[in-house]
């Protein structure tokens, strides 16, 4: 299965600024979404954004 995703030009300039590692995070989140038409999405898309803004643990 392949996408053709087309994002908001001012989008795809964030994206261009990201770092590696932020680019395969949004790309993760793009394919969920794609691939969930219901509300989950939202709340797994949701879990991510959160574990991955949670400061580290010592």
């Amino acid at each position: 299965m392949s996408w053709d995703v087309k994002y908001l030009p001012e989008a795809l300039d964030d994206l261009r600024k990201l770092d590696g590692s932020q680019k395969i995070l949004i790309r993760k989140v793009v394919i969920v979404i794609g691939a969930r038409e219901d509300e989950q999405v939202y709340e797994i898309a949701q879990k991510r954004i959160s574990k991955h803004n949670s400061p580290a643990k010592t």
